[in-house]
């Protein structure tokens, strides 16, 4: 029987601490703040652009999406990309402005813009992603 190296869960072994969940995972992001507006980042290669949501309410941002599992190819032998849903909530800054955030899609990578501001309403709202067609 071919082992794939590193194990997987697919082969018959327990992930590997490092290994993204196949169920339930959280997709990787970076946060930056700039002059003007916090920048978040979020790798979401593959997800299905229709099904990919940008929410926030009060003090937190919600991104929440879906991977196509690509099993029906054949037998799975080695896994490293992840799929399935996912839903991530990230801790807003108190000076972020969700209010006028902007969130844009492309290449795989979703990018949410938060200007910065004074204090939040906390009323939350849907974030329309842009993405070029």
């Amino acid at each position: 029987m071919f082992y794939p190296y590193p194990p997987t869960p697919a082969a018959g072994f327990p992930p590997a601490p490092w290994q993204p969940r196949l169920e339930g995972w959280q997709p990787r992001i970076e946060m930056y703040r700039g002059p003007h507006a916090y920048r978040l980042i979020v790798e979401v290669a593959g997800a299905d652009e229709e099904r990919l949501l940008v929410t926030w309410d009060q003090d937190a941002l919600f991104i929440q999406g879906h991977i196509k599992d690509l099993t029906d190819r054949g037998q799975l032998l080695y896994r490293e990309r992840p799929a399935g849903s996912f839903r991530r909530r990230v801790p807003l800054p108190s000076d972020a402005n969700p209010e006028q955030a902007v969130a844009t899609y492309r290449d795989g990578v979703l990018e949410v813009e938060l200007p910065l501001r004074g204090e939040p309403s906390g009323e939350g709202r849907t974030i329309p992603i842009e993405t070029e067609d």
